[in-house]
């Protein structure tokens, strides 16, 4: 009787194991999204402040996506101010959509130009965003602090 008892227990214990429970959503994780129009506040060049100046009141970065919300085209207005890209337009990516480091900027000049995201983490909903590029003379390193219009 007692064996039946402590077969019984131990069913009892081992068949009330809880059913993991799965999240119908799977893990999905968000894109960042940057689009839109975004306005220049603050330019360093190796460091130094150098806003004051540059006319930054007319530079803007507009950065669009494509119908599947993957990055698509860029267009500046710059007037002047120094940029990665030689040129106003082209496409644009980030080196990775989940987790960008970098952005990709590709405008027919030069085939892959790259601008550092200077303010990690690059969070969804971020009206903030700190690029890092290295202009045509190596030894300049801008930072440039855009806000979104």
């Amino acid at each position: 009787m007692r064996k039946f008892i402590l077969i019984i227990i131990s069913l009892l214990i081992f068949s009330c194991e809880d059913v993991a429970q799965i999240n119908p959503d799977g893990f999905t994780e968000k894109t960042i999204d940057i689009s839109g129009s975004w306005k220049l506040d603050k330019i360093l060049q190796n460091g130094n402040d150098i806003t004051d100046f540059v006319n930054v009141q007319d530079f803007e970065l507009n950065f669009s996506y494509d119908i599947s919300n993957k990055p698509w085209f860029f267009d500046i207005t710059k007037s002047g101010v120094p940029f990665a890209t030689e040129l106003s337009s082209g496409s644009w990516e980030f080196d990775d959509i989940t987790y960008p480091t970098e952005i990709n900027f590709t405008d027919h000049v030069r085939v892959n130009v790259v601008a550092k995201i200077a303010d990690l983490p690059l969070v969804p909903q971020r009206d903030v965003l700190v690029l890092e590029f290295q202009s045509d003379c190596s030894n300049n390193l801008y930072t440039y602090t855009l806000t979104k219009n």
